[in-house]
């Protein structure tokens, strides 16, 4: 799922999915952490 998405998502959606690797616009640290704070159980980037 793209990051930004899961700012969209509600509180219950994240339960009723499987667990979610955000991957797409994750640019910098700060994206990983919103993503991770949203929600997302991992992260997946090109770059390191």
């Amino acid at each position: 799922m793209p990051a930004p998405m899961l700012s969209h998502l509600s509180k219950q959606d994240p339960k009723a999915l499987p667990p979610i690797v955000t991957s797409g616009f994750v640019c910098n640290k700060g994206d990983v952490f919103d993503a991770l704070k949203n929600g997302a159980a991992a992260v997946s980037t090109r770059d390191s």
